[in-house]
């Protein structure tokens, strides 16, 4: 069985074109078994078709074997858990008129809610953490300017996140 291995970055709010990606990959002939390592996807060689795939965020409190059997039981495929993320995938050609997870808006909504949490706290303990470091040296030194830096760089790359979830509610609201 011939295994190929690629490296992609998605970030949490970009599960959408993670899906997209494995979908294609799938109708490329290459089914979609793991993740390695950071953002290294691994697939197996496959007669090319079409399958839809769907990630959902589990929250802590839920129940992961009943969830599971839930998804399974509407037809959906577990592939695998990463991290808090769940992967599902089933074939275009079952056709039953149901193929998401998400059917009405409201769900579509709380899917993205969940997936900007952690970039949300992340970037509240980076402001307090740039705040702490400003009270107490006031950026005297050179590492001190560095931490800066790296606390800049990130809530950039956090704020990054907050606009793409403003616009994935947006096309989720259909405006």
């Amino acid at each position: 069985m011939t295994i190929k291995k690629m490296h992609r970055f998605f970030s949490m709010v970009d599960f959408l074109e993670e899906e997209s990606f494995l979908e294609q990959q799938h109708q490329n002939g290459w089914r979609f078994v793991d993740i390695k390592g950071l953002n290294t996807y691994v697939f197996e060689e496959t007669a090319p078709e079409d399958y839809v795939y769907q990630l959902d965020i589990l929250e802590q409190t839920s129940d992961e074997e009943d969830y599971i059997a839930m998804c399974q039981d509407y037809g959906w495929e577990y592939v695998f858990k990463y991290n808090n993320w769940y992967y599902f995938r089933k074939p275009k050609k079952d056709n039953d008129g149901d193929l998401t997870l998400f059917s009405d808006t409201t769900s579509k909504l709380n899917r993205a809610k969940k997936s900007i949490k952690f970039p949300t706290i992340y970037g509240i303990v980076l402001l307090f953490l740039a705040y702490a470091i400003f009270v107490k040296t006031g950026f005297q030194t050179w590492a001190d300017k560095f931490l800066l830096m790296v606390c800049i760089l990130a809530l950039v790359i956090v704020g990054t996140q907050l606009l793409k979830y403003r616009q994935l509610v947006k096309k989720i609201k259909g405006g």
